[in-house]
């Protein structure tokens, strides 16, 4: 029988998530800095490297959780960079397509391997990461369900 959580519980766990979460973004901010890369592009360019087609800012925005005014200001900054294109669809002349380039491609390659997500996780048995990843997914369909969203657009690394 499942035992109910009391609103106060409820709260801890989700400012306990928010922490930890923080953490290890800031752990990992501090890697990105060394390649001068903020963690926001180094979302854009681990969708788009995950990604066999190109994609919209619309689709990278969803996948990413942000707005896509948010998504378009970080994509212009990043073709200014030479690490993505941006193009019209041939197809549909007002829709934007996003792709890496190859300088885009090897910084993703040269910021992928973030030794701080793996030390951090290091202190988990291979249990606990079974049971970690099982009971986050259930909180993350339950977001979903719970905000309206229909299907699964994230990507996974």
């Amino acid at each position: 029988m499942k035992k109910s959580l009391s609103a106060n519980e409820a709260l801890r766990l989700w400012v306990l998530l928010g922490q930890t979460r923080d953490l290890i973004r800031n752990a990992i901010r501090k890697e990105l800095e060394q390649n001068n890369v903020t963690s926001r592009q180094a979302g854009v360019l681990m969708v788009l490297q995950a990604n066999t087609e190109r994609l919209t800012p619309a689709e990278i925005s969803r996948q990413l959780f942000r707005e896509p005014h948010t998504i378009s200001a970080v994509l212009k900054r990043m073709e200014k960079q030479g690490w993505l294109t941006r193009q019209k669809d041939l197809k549909k002349k007002n829709m934007i397509r996003v792709a890496l380039t190859e300088e885009g491609r090897k910084l993703y390659f040269k910021t992928s391997n973030r030794k701080a997500i793996s030390k951090i996780f290091l202190c988990l048995s291979e249990e606990e990461v079974t049971q970690l990843s099982s009971c986050l997914d259930k909180l993350k369909r339950r977001g979903m369900k719970e905000i309206g969203m229909k299907r699964d657009t994230f990507f996974s690394p």
